[in-house]
């Protein structure tokens, strides 16, 4: 089912959810992965018609740079491909894309990567080495607001020197030998010929994006729709489908209603609504894991939570079998870690976990500082009442659902908590600027697709400097740990690295995970996905978008 490629330590291992199976080294090795290009004529039964999706709001941006939250990357990732598959956003498969082999010199310095020779842009011209090296530098230029992939194209604060040696070869040079190396750069690439000498941050390509994907892009409709066509040039060959349309939904119910009245064909559902289309032969319904983890983010820079025995206490007074309960319908597991489970050093139960202790929470409040002094029932400390707000995306309908849960649990240990509606783009847009000013107290969220990798949740975990990660947070013990793991080639030795990062994250909880979720898919059968394997750690989630077709009647 999985295809091998050369990795220079990362360890996929077999878990719950989606597993790999790898052989990687314990010391750097020359090896070279070749991926064919096969493109079989596409039969005239599973040609044309129209496949009809949703998101839950307006992209950020369509540049694979620029953007990383969900409504983007449904859309980037039919548009745009990177060198490498298997890193953050791009399954937890390594294998090459726009590269088709790559290999690293003995010492690990040297990576070499032979570009496939068979891709076009979408508006004709040949992609080339080129166009890698202008992404890269893209992504190393402090004045582009890229996203945050950033800090993977730096080794010690200083750029990785990337080399074109011709149009299909460009070459990298670290100072030091890179673990994670080969699934850090798995960003989408840019083209040159289109963006050089523009203001990336505000060019028309962000609306009307020119990529290398199965997918191109017609219209963004603001609001309403994107609306995409097939690449007839597509390299694994032209797609089944004429067009792609997502529409914009911004509630969770308006989806749903979409996917029963037929107005779209595919969507996610929650626990809660699997019963409308059990023994329906109009759908099908699919479960899988996912590397998706339900959290809510701190501020980690608002000066309540400098200590972490208040949010250890937040968390001990989350029932969070409640939570999953009544936003899941018990669709997953609670989450038990800081890391998501295709990470390769996550065992499960392996932590002691938080259970919902109120009377564990007051007490470390109290142990903080935090008492009512003034008999009003809000805590305060030097005279300030902990008020806090708790933000929830308008377009979360679940987290719509157990936000006054959250609420009243820490109402209850004496907080002042409002419940904010916040918009998706807005947030990330701000949260994303280097700027220790974040818009949030607390924040509920869901994150993950990092991969099996720990060292892709090294932007948010351990930035270069606390203003770089969304949330704030910097722990300089956790910072060089994640740094040490990056160049430990030894797997044993870095799975000791990270196991010790985990179990420091869990203490200091810069996040509070609430669950893991069991995604449920629905599908109308007009429509066929069987071809396309649905793959719930991609955007859209199928690992071969162009081979979804309409059934013919």
């Amino acid at each position: 089912m999985k295809k091998l490629v050369w990795v220079m330590s990362i360890l996929i291992v077999t878990s719950v959810l989606i597993s790999a199976c790898a052989v990687p080294a314990a010391t750097p090795v020359v090896e070279t992965k070749i991926v064919e290009k096969v493109v079989t004529p596409t039969p005239p039964s599973k040609r044309g018609g129209t496949f009809v999706t949703s998101i839950n709001g307006d992209p950020t941006s369509l540049n694979g740079i620029l953007a990383n939250d969900g409504a983007s990357l449904n859309v980037i990732g039919l548009n745009q491909n990177p060198l490498i598959l298997g890193g953050e956003n791009w399954g937890t498969i390594v294998a090459g894309d726009l590269s088709e082999s790559w290999e690293v010199s003995e010492d690990g310095l040297e990576w070499t990567f032979h570009l496939r020779r068979d891709v076009k842009w979408h508006d004709g011209y040949p992609f080339t080495a080129d166009d890698v090296l202008f992404t890269f530098h893209a992504l190393q230029d402090p004045n582009v607001q890229a996203a945050s992939f950033r800090e993977r194209f730096f080794d010690g604060g200083e750029p990785i020197r990337f080399e074109k040696v011709d149009d299909y070869t460009v070459k990298a040079f670290l100072k030091r030998p890179i673990a994670s190396f080969a699934t850090n750069i798995t960003v989408p690439i840019i083209p040159k010929h289109v963006l050089e000498g523009q203001d990336i941050n505000t060019a028309e390509f962000n609306r009307k994006p020119i990529g290398t994907g199965p997918f191109k892009v017609v219209e963004w409709r603001a609001g309403e729709s994107v609306i995409l066509e097939a690449n007839p040039d597509f390299y694994r060959g032209a797609p089944y489908l004429d067009r792609w349309v997502m529409r914009i939904l911004p509630s969770s119910d308006a989806a749903l209603v979409a996917l029963q009245t037929g107005e779209i064909d595919f969507g996610e559902i929650s626990g809660k609504d699997v019963p409308k289309f059990l023994n329906n032969p109009d759908f099908r319904i699919f479960t899988r894991p996912r590397d998706l983890c339900d959290v809510i983010l701190f501020n980690n820079a608002h000066p309540f939570f400098q200590d972490k025995r208040v949010k250890q206490a937040l968390m001990y007074a989350l029932d969070r079998q409640a939570l999953l309960d009544t936003a899941m319908l018990g669709y997953g597991t609670l989450a038990d870690s800081p890391f998501n489970q295709p990470v390769f050093v996550y065992q499960e139960g392996d932590l002691p976990q938080y259970e919902f202790n109120p009377d564990k929470a007051r007490e470390l409040l109290k142990e903080a500082g935090w008492e009512d002094t003034d008999g009003d029932g809000i805590l305060d400390k030097d005279g300030e009442p902990f008020k806090i707000e708790l933000g929830v995306f308008t377009v979360a309908a679940i987290h719509q659902r157990i936000a006054p849960l959250v609420q009243a649990w820490w109402q209850d240990i004496g907080l002042d908590v409002t419940i904010k509606n916040v918009d998706v783009a807005s947030f990330f847009q701000a949260a994303y600027k280097p700027d220790i000013e974040k818009p949030f107290d607390v924040q509920f969220t869901v994150w993950g697709l990092f991969g099996s990798d720990p060292d892709h949740y090294a932007a948010f975990y351990a930035p270069e400097r606390q203003e770089l990660s969304f949330i704030n947070f910097y722990n300089e013990e956790i910072k060089q740990l994640f740094d040490e793991g990056r160049v430990t080639l030894d797997l044993e030795a870095r799975k000791q690295i990270y196991e010790k990062v985990e179990r420091l994250l869990w203490d200091e909880l810069p996040v509070l995970p609430l669950f893991y979720r069991q995604t449920i898919y629905v599908v109308n059968n007009r429509v066929n996905i069987d071809e396309a394997e649905l793959d719930p750690s991609r955007l859209p989630p199928f690992r071969y978008p162009e081979k979804i077709y309409i059934q013919k009647k």
